[in-house]
């Protein structure tokens, strides 16, 4: 996860020397409807997946197919609703870039149900390996295109090489051992979409709660200063994927085996949640002490000015990654009704905060969410 973090701020810093603030505000646009999109083409179908220890081919075969029939569905609602799109943020140019990113629904769905099998078959080395060198094939593509100045589409293009290259490596290693037939039966394949809905209707509330800011900052400033403000983010973001993937993997398993023991599951706990405060506060106040000179370094001199705005993001990153700690718990206390009262607790109120802080303009909003965070 640290080595993918690093790759993505090291391809954003290079493009961030040939492209404007508003083209990385436009992606994000791009960014925040395509990923909705892609909730819905998979149905929580690959996360039904690790309910079973055994699906026969035929059944997993017309899960593949269907997805992927899905995904195609989906690309031609997202062609026929972009038009409102671009009308609702007031932006034409999205007509043109949502159509092409939105590509990448069908490029994503190719090799998805093969990276479920690689995790639950724990070959998390070869993952890895899949994903750096994706990741690393996009890094070079982006730098060549923005070189001959092919601008926003740099950021596009290469974001799908990332998910096309990933998907035919995950294709060809894993086909040998779950080989695909030409069989759809949406019957034989009930219990696991029924499984699936509901995670779909959880991976929706979250992935609105964490992008709800995007969603109307988008519409309350202008798209450079989204485009500011997402880059920075974006850091904030990745110092944390770096960070507490690293506690909390060694952290999950082990606090499973005290689910119950409530008095060794609190002491496990809350030496866990210490360690990933004492870890995040440090990281997150020196990456604030040194705002200036990270964003002159990692996004060029055009960015350093918004090092008040890193500041009050690493605020927000510091709370939102300590808080992250409680929701380990609920998974394995299984009261995932307290994670799910969370999330619409922050889809109902954020947007309050978002938009009373819109009024003294991007500060404001990022003030609002180091408060909301707290």
């Amino acid at each position: 996860a640290a080595t993918r973090a690093v790759i993505q701020i090291l391809r954003l810093a290079i493009l961030t020397r040939f492209l404007e603030k508003s083209d990385f505000g436009l992606v994000a646009i791009v960014v925040l409807v395509v990923g909705f999109a892609h909730i819905l083409t998979d149905l929580g179908v690959s996360a039904s997946l690790f309910s079973t220890q055994h699906v026969s081919q035929k059944v997993y075969s017309s899960l593949y197919w269907v997805s992927l029939l899905l995904s195609v569905g989906f690309y031609l609602v997202l062609l026929a609703v972009t038009p409102f799109v671009a009308g609702f943020y007031h932006l034409p140019e999205l007509t043109q870039l949502i159509p092409v990113m939105a590509v990448e629904l069908i490029l994503g769905s190719m090799g998805r149900q093969f990276r479920v099998f690689r995790e639950k078959a724990l070959e998390f080395k070869a993952l890895a390996i899949i994903d750096i060198t994706s990741l690393l094939c996009s890094l070079i593509v982006a730098y060549v295109l923005a070189v001959r100045g092919a601008g926003i589409y740099s950021l596009i293009i290469s974001a799908l090489f990332t998910s096309l290259t990933a998907g035919i490596m995950l294709i060809i290693t894993g086909y040998r051992k779950h080989p695909l037939v030409m069989y759809i039966n949406l019957r034989e394949g009930r219990s696991f979409y029924k499984i699936g809905f509901y995670q779909t209707g959880s991976q929706i509330l979250d992935y609105i709660a964490s992008q709800i800011d995007i969603l109307l900052i988008g519409k309350l400033v202008s798209v450079s200063d989204l485009g500011v403000y997402n880059l920075v983010k974006q850091l904030v973001l990745k110092t944390a994927l770096m960070i507490n993937p690293v506690i909390t993997g060694v952290a999950v398993p082990v606090l499973a085996k005290f689910q119950d023991d409530l008095k060794t599951l609190k002491e496990k706990y809350l030496q866990t949640h210490h360690a990933v405060s004492f870890v995040n506060f440090g990281v997150y106040g020196l990456l604030a002490l040194v705002g200036p000179e990270i964003l002159y370094f990692v996004y060029g001199p055009a960015y350093a000015t918004s090092a008040g705005t890193l500041q009050l993001l690493c605020v927000w990153g510091a709370f939102t990654s300590i808080g992250s700690t409680v929701m380990t718990l609920v998974i394995i206390q299984g009261r995932t009704d307290l994670g799910l009262i969370k999330t619409t607790f922050r889809v109902l109120v954020n947007p309050i905060f978002v938009i009373v802080g819109a009024s003294y303009g991007i500060l404001g909003i990022v003030v609002s969410q180091a408060i909301f965070s707290i």
